[in-house]
């Protein structure tokens, strides 16, 4: 299965977020911050496949794809999105 395009991932967040009712500029930049660190973290992946595995350009990013992966769920954390408490809809297709 493909990843759902950023655009999408980004209007699920936004629209979670405004189902629980904490909609406010700061919580959106929290969404922007995680839909860039979601770009660059496809970015380094591409880089990763292409790269002899165990090299040090690799490993390098290897790295930099588990920071970006943290960072990620930091944010998550920071809105409290889990898959316990996800709010349903009629359009919850990513």
């Amino acid at each position: 299965m493909a990843k759902p395009s950023v655009d999408k991932i980004k209007k699920s967040l936004l629209e979670q977020l405004e189902k629980r009712g904490g909609f406010s500029p700061f919580f959106a930049s929290l969404i922007e911050d995680y839909c860039n660190w979601e770009k660059a973290e496809r970015n380094i992946w591409t880089c990763l496949k292409k790269s002899e595995v165990g090299s040090k350009e690799w490993e390098t990013y290897q790295k930099l794809a588990l920071n970006v992966s943290n960072r990620k769920m930091c944010i998550l954390k920071q809105l409290d999105f889990k898959t316990t408490n996800v709010i349903g809809g009629d359009n919850e297709e990513l």
